[in-house]
């Protein structure tokens, strides 16, 4: 009552009090929910799509995205794949530096540990040595850091090209090797390479994916047939089903299991049993694999009345001969077609032996016995219900099968012969294969094959050479070792490549200046291109008067006064070319070569070659020089081209990526000059000379040379080509195009720059460089 008294008294100040306690609770609430509170996200528009679709350029990202062109043959991908070239085939030159940051002097490729898996940057999962069983190959790369960017994922399939990250690549049967190259960019902003190390998987193409215990082409005796199929990768193959069917007939399915049992029934004579397994692969796709057998059933055997014998029949052995030292057989013997005892004796002279063997009346007896030496006969007698049967085994050694081609006897003139030889047994490869040469005086080589097409080339020396072929088939559980030879003998006597004839032409090609490997010219493409020269004992030019035989096709595609250019087309292995000119009083001289060609991966690098730009005769000296590797499609022009481009130069030319390639300039890089020329003084002193007589001719341009091309100073300037074989020994203008002219490995190729008829480089009205022949030019008294 105190309260509600005291409450009416002071109305108006409880009010007020109440106001006020409930503002300090409403901004207390207020306050901790602006404290506590999230800020509010709207919801993800992707959050539904699956994270297949989703690639992560980078952190601990498994990628498996297809790079598109445009992110691959970026500007800087370009220029960075360029110089990861260089680094591929650095060497002393100036212009194979190895890539480096910008002003850090560090290299822009990155590459992992030798031997190791990992690395800082990207893990895959390729299983390094592992053996796969089919040609398609899926990995995945996990990117490691989240302080670069990655830019692409490339791939380096045996060595090959590299190529966009699909998340497979195609295997070839065999050994493979597999590089991921990830190119990044960091805070450094030029772009490099981390690259891991070089995986190798074999791939082992099954020729089957089951086994049975079939001894195809045996004979039975049972119309019941029983057998065994195993499966042989049954954890990378999923089994589906197996099909087993016997004479055409209808096919039974078998318990599809990693080892199925079973049998069949068979009729009399020939049975013919068709075991098909369906497969289904980790992709999903389904396969059959098949295999044929003969099997065949013999019901006279199994019990027929034979009344000369009292009704009993000994089968299951016959005279014959085995390859095998451990001789296995079985035997049967029936009287009045119901199953009977028998035994079996080895017969030595007057007396015999009982071998021990196991079986019983009704499945037949099993003998093992160890037969003789070879050519040796053992006698077994076999008895049942008092009758006989004599058998005679005699045990013979494998005989080798050879195959060969010119291995006869033979007298020749030419330093080298080539021949074929192989051999083999029962189909098979023989265990070991060596061929041998004894020359005539006295040495002994062993001579190496050309694997694809068993070939050898022997180089002769004068006189009698002894060839030795030896073929070897190693001992084993089953049968002995056994060796054979085959020799013949190849004599060489004096020809025309060795004692000319007095007076006769002198004949030079440049097939001379090439390599020699084992006795013969190495060439991995089927094109080869050579230059021939003649001249007469009056120092006349006689080239026309050249003849060629060659055991491959070939054509003459340039002829002039002085030289004709030939092109051979190679068949695999090996290959001879005579080359022979005469003269009118028909004297003749000859040169001869053997040459292997062994056909390369158009994948694969056949080897580097030195490539240079000189524009000396201007003072602008050596342009770019660079080792780099080519392909079997390459030619001089194609990676001239490419170089050029690769370098900022752009290249000016006629038929580019055809056979007639010319190029009439090059120009800057960029739009920046080449230089500001400076011709050398002697050499403008001759140029100047020749204005006495036509002022036309030289006409110098001090200004910057922004692009360098045809007619630029002179009236018979423009890019000339030459080329080295023998590693710069000695160099030739070829009268022919660059685009029908072919890299060798180890060649050198110079693009230079001439101011009159290529006079001043060694390359006097050379044709085909420019096709600005001029006659009766010589070459200058030094090249500049």
């Amino acid at each position: 009552m105190y309260w509600k008294n005291l409450i009416k008294k002071h109305k108006k100040l409880w009010s007020a009090l109440l106001s006020f306690v409930a503002c300090v609770l409403c901004v207390t609430i207020l306050a901790g929910a602006v404290l506590n509170s999230s800020i509010a996200v709207p919801d993800n528009p992707i959050a539904s799509i699956d994270d297949s679709h989703l690639v992560k350029l980078s952190g601990k990202t498994e990628v498996m995205t297809e790079n598109n062109e445009d992110s691959v043959n970026s500007d800087d991908e370009k220029e960075d794949d360029k110089k990861d070239d260089q680094d591929k085939g650095a060497d002393d030159s100036k212009d194979s530096e190895q890539t480096t940051a910008a002003g850090n002097g560090k290299s822009n490729n990155k590459t992992a540990g030798e031997g190791k898996d990992d690395n800082e940057y990207f893990t895959t999962s390729i299983e390094d040595k592992t053996i796969v069983y089919e040609d398609e190959y899926e990995f995945t790369v996990t990117q490691l850091r989240e302080d670069v960017k990655l830019n692409s994922v490339m791939v380096v399939l045996n060595g090959g090209k590299k190529s966009a990250f699909t998340g497979k690549v195609t295997l070839k049967k065999g050994e493979n090797t597999i590089q991921v190259i990830c190119n990044y960019t960091g805070s450094d902003p030029k772009p490099f390479n981390v690259k891991s190390k070089v995986y190798t998987v074999n791939y082992e193409k099954p020729e089957h994916y089951f086994k049975t215990d079939i001894n195809d082409g045996g004979n039975i005796y049972n119309p019941k047939f029983d057998f065994t199929i195993t499966q042989l990768y049954p954890k990378v193959f999923k089994l589906k089903k197996i099909t087993v069917t016997t004479n055409d007939g209808e096919g039974k399915k078998w318990e599809a299991k990693d080892r199925s049992s079973g049998s069949v029934d068979l009729k009399k004579g020939d049975n013919t049993i068709k075991v098909v397994c369906e497969y289904e692969d980790k992709h999903g796709k389904t396969f059959e694999d098949s295999q044929e057998y003969h099997q065949e059933y013999d019901d006279t055997n199994s019990g027929g009345d034979d009344p000369e014998n009292n009704g009993i029949k000994i089968w299951g052995l016959d005279s014959g001969d085995s390859y095998k030292k451990d001789f296995e057989f079985t035997i049967h013997a029936t009287k009045d077609k119901k199953p009977i005892k028998a035994k079996a004796y080895v017969v030595e002279g007057k007396s015999k032996k009982l071998l021990e063997g196991s079986g019983n009346k009704v499945d037949g007896y099993t003998y093992k016995i160890k037969l003789g030496n070879a050519n040796d006969t053992t006698n077994i007698l076999l008895i049942a219900g008092g009758e006989t049967k004599n058998c005679e085994i005699t045990y013979k050694l494998r005989q080798i099968n050879w195959n060969t081609e010119n291995t006869e006897d033979k007298t020749v003139t030419e330093s080298t012969y080539s021949f074929k030889a192989s051999a083999n047994w029962n189909d098979q490869a023989v265990s070991s294969f060596t061929v041998t040469l004894k020359k005539a005086d006295g040495s002994t080589v062993e001579l190496d094959k050309n694997q694809k097409t068993s070939s050898y080339v022997a180089e002769l020396a004068m006189g009698e050479n002894t060839i030795t072929c030896t073929a070897t088939l190693e001992k084993n559980d089953d049968y002995d070792s056994v060796t054979e030879t085959k020799e013949f003998k190849i004599t060489r006597v004096e020809g025309n490549n060795d004692v000319p004839e007095e007076g006769a032409p002198t004949l030079n090609c440049n097939l001379s200046d090439r390599p020699v490997e084992n006795g013969a010219i190495q060439a991995q493409q089927e094109n080869l291109s050579f230059i021939v020269t003649a001249k007469d004992s009056k120092e006349e030019w006689i080239t026309n008067a050249v003849t060629i035989q060659s055991s491959c096709n070939y054509q003459r595609k340039w002829l002039n006064v002085d030289q004709a250019s030939y092109d051979l087309y190679l068949n695999e292995g090996y290959n001879t070319v005579t080359i022979t000119v005469t003269d009118s009083l028909n004297r003749s001289s000859s040169l001869s070569y053997s040459i292997n060609y062994t056909p390369s991966d158009a994948e694969k690098p056949l080897g580097k070659a030195t490539i240079k730009a000189e524009a000396t005769t201007i003072g602008l000296g050596l342009i770019f020089s660079e080792n780099v590797e080519y392909y079997k499609e390459d030619t001089v022009a194609s990676k001239v081209h490419e170089l050029l481009q690769e370098n900022g130069y752009s290249p000016i030319a006629n038929n580019a990526g055809g056979a007639n390639y010319y190029l009439k300039g090059i120009s800057g890089t960029n739009g920046a000059p080449l230089g500001t020329p400076n011709i050398p003084k002697d050499l403008e002193a001759k140029m100047l000379e020749l204005n006495e007589s036509d002022p036309s001719i030289y006409h110098p341009d001090p200004s910057p040379v922004y692009s360098l091309s045809e007619f630029d100073f002179s009236s018979g300037s423009g890019w000339m080509y030459e080329i080295s074989y023998d590693g710069g020994k000695s160099y030739f203008y070829p009268n022919y195009s660059m685009g029908a002219a072919e890299l060798q490995n180890g060649c050198i190729v110079r693009l230079r720059f001439t101011l009159y008829y290529g006079c001043d480089i060694g390359g006097a009205a050379s044709p085909a460089n420019g096709g600005n022949q001029k006659g009766g030019l010589t070459n200058w008294e030094k090249e500049w």
